[in-house]
């Protein structure tokens, strides 16, 4: 399942519920450069619930 919604700065963004969240927690980090763009933020999110799921499936 996706969830798609409009970024602050009017671009359309398609991600999964869970990602949304990490996403908009990664975006509100005072570490994070403002100019990264939503894909990077993206990838990054997929990255961390890839390990994640690693570290699940592994434990």
């Amino acid at each position: 399942m996706t969830f798609s919604y409009t970024t602050d700065d009017g671009q359309k963004s398609v991600v999964a519920p869970l990602k949304i969240g990490i996403c908009v927690l990664i975006r509100g980090s005072q570490f994070i450069i403002e100019n990264i763009s939503n894909s990077q933020i993206n990838k990054v999110a997929s990255e961390v619930l890839d390990l994640c799921t690693m570290k699940t499936i592994y434990l």
